[in-house]
């Protein structure tokens, strides 16, 4: 009730202080002011640098990880490794039996990749051979492996044990011996080999499990790598599940932009500065409670920023590897590599080829590696710049209500979760058996959750029966979006009202909190008010005054009355806090 008191006074009063001369500011509010205006200036003066090392480190990740150069650059070469031409057969994602991969490769990858005329069938120079969409050249080989099941009893008895053997262990696949096509073949050659492998019949056979084929290549005009994995599964059933995976690596990070390493310079500024910070406090509370929330927030993120610079360093190590750049030397510019010739030689080149393209995956793996810690990182600065709006119940009101929720929230996620695994396990053995969205319970989870985000096809599994999935999907949309969704929201509203409530305190302002601190930090006391406002604070420390108005301020502090009355509204404004 007093705070409360005390707020609409002082609410009062500010309202009315431009008009009326005789606003008084009580010795307790001038100590309350003075005070506060100690806290407010470390935590505006704090709050900048949880802010910068969040934009330092974003700015750093996306120039390690160009997006607005690969996005081009990864779609023109998938659409392309698909393409229709005029002697396409078969495309990626329409390879539905063994069979149909033999044509995929025959007509429509291999002449996209091994290119030796233009498109008016004339032949282009050495140096524009296996160029994908003229940009993308091909690097070292393309590398085709195949993965098998061993054969195994069926485990059948009576009839069906004579009817049908052998089975595979589709559990425990083994991966065969790659081969490779050098990256100087032309599509004739690579389409010959592949022939006879298809003229063989053991090649791809019942027992294969996975077709993949990693392509790498370097496009020289945004100074990009790219890995490109192409996988065919052959699943126990007989379905067959095409997928392709691309990683972009920046060809030579360091050398066209300067920024980089000053960016990475400014990071490792900030990450040493927040340690040893961190580390102070530990070794100041070692004998106190020092371990909390926001203080696993903090080392949390560092941690994530130091593995993101260890993925990174060991992907420039691959980057910049010499053995790597003399072996694709090697291979693409030398000439001492003939496929052609005698055994020994092209042994030498299989061996060269193999080191590089898993040379390549392993890049490929790191830059994914470097994206996720990124993420990692990302997230965890966020919610330490969250930790930094503690200070202020304006700034503090969504964290206080995430925390308030916390506990009618743990109940209400375990009812959540028991409905919707009875909806998750329902709608696999209504569906699955027709449905990729529903053929496992991890693809049914992620459906029903995009369900409930509107991101869902109706129509689909009413194509497999109508009244059987009307009923499944309006019980689902029932309970889990219009009961519990909505109980959701109904808490986390709660937990925003009793935040609200416990803070009803003094009306505060962060704009006039923030304007009397930033005035203060470039000197405008100094220059503008002449230590107006340190000689105020001197003499309330001091106790020489132990009531104050625009007239006794004017004349203790020697200024003018408007003076006066701007300091007694900021030392309201700081009273409060």
């Amino acid at each position: 009730a007093e705070v409360a008191a005390r707020s609409v006074e002082t609410s009062k009063t500010l309202s009315t202080l431009k008009e009326n001369d005789e606003i008084t500011l009580s010795y307790q509010e001038a100590l309350m002011a003075v005070k506060a205006r100690k806290n407010l200036r470390y935590h505006f003066l704090y709050l900048p640098f949880p802010i910068a090392f969040f934009l330092v480190f974003a700015a750093s990740a996306l120039t390690h990880v160009p997006v607005q150069v690969m996005f081009p650059t990864e779609n023109g070469l998938a659409t392309t490794l698909d393409a229709l031409t005029t002697d396409t057969t078969m495309k990626f994602k329409n390879i539905q039996t063994q069979a149909d991969v033999f044509p995929w490769l025959s007509k429509t990858l291999f002449p996209a990749l091994f290119v030796t005329t233009d498109y008016n069938g004339n032949n282009v120079t050495n140096d524009r051979r296996s160029r994908v969409t003229n940009v993308h050249k091909l690097l070292g080989a393309v590398e085709i492996t195949t993965s098998s099941a061993p054969d195994q009893s069926c485990g059948l008895e009576g009839p069906l044990s004579l009817i049908y053997k052998p089975c595979h262990d589709f559990d425990n696949p083994v991966e065969n011996v790659p081969f490779y096509i050098d990256s100087n073949a032309d599509a004739a050659s690579a389409v010959a080999m592949i022939a006879a492998k298809q003229a063989s019949g053991t090649w791809i056979s019942p027992s294969t499990t996975l077709l993949q084929i990693n392509v790498a290549t370097y496009n020289g005009e945004v100074d990009l790598m790219c890995v490109t994995a192409l996988k065919i599964a052959f699943q126990r059933g007989g379905f067959v599940e095409t997928t392709y995976k691309m990683a972009s690596i920046p060809a030579d990070p360091y050398h066209h932009a300067k920024s980089v390493l000053a960016l990475d310079i400014v990071v490792g500024i900030f990450f040493l500065g927040t340690l040893g910070v961190e580390g102070r406090q530990l070794w100041l509370q070692r004998h106190g409670v020092y371990w909390g929330v926001w203080r696993v927030v903090e080392w949390g993120s560092l941690v994530a920023v130091l593995a993101y610079y260890v993925f990174w360093v060991i992907l420039c190590g691959g980057i910049y590897d010499d053995t790597l750049s003399s072996q694709l030397t090697t291979l693409e510019v030398s000439g001492t590599i003939d496929f052609s010739k005698a055994q020994d030689t092209t042994d030498q080149g299989k061996l060269l080829l193999t080191n590089v393209m898993q040379q390549y995956r392993s890049m490929g793996d790191l830059m994914v590696a470097v994206r996720l810690a990124a993420m990692v990182a990302l997230f965890l600065l966020t919610i330490r710049i969250l930790g930094s709006f503690r200070f202020h119940p304006r700034l503090n009101m969504v964290t206080a209500t995430l925390g308030a929720s916390l506990n009618s929230l743990g109940p209400f996620f375990f009812v959540f979760v028991v409905c919707l695994a009875a909806f998750v396990t329902s709608g696999c053995l209504l569906f699955g058996e027709k449905l990729l969205s529903f053929s496992t319970i991890g693809h049914s989870t992620v459906t029903v959750v995009n369900m409930l985000f509107g991101q869902f096809d109706l129509a689909a599994i009413f194509a497999v029966d109508y009244h059987i999935a009307l009923v499944w999907y309006w019980s689902a949309m029932i309970v889990l979006f219009l009961v519990l969704f909505n109980m959701l929201l109904a808490i986390v509203l709660a937990a925003f009202d009793h935040v609200r409530e416990e803070k009803a305190g003094p009306l505060r302002s962060v704009t006039e909190e923030f304007s009397i601190i930033a005035k203060e930090l470039i000197g405008v006391e100094h220059f503008w008010h002449k230590d107006a406002p340190k000689r105020f604070r001197q003499s309330v420390r001091d106790g020489n005054l132990q009531r104050f108005n625009s007239n006794t301020l004017s004349e203790h502090l020697n200024i003018g009355k408007d003076e006066a009355m701007g300091l007694i509204h900021n030392m309201k404004v700081l009273s409060v806090v």
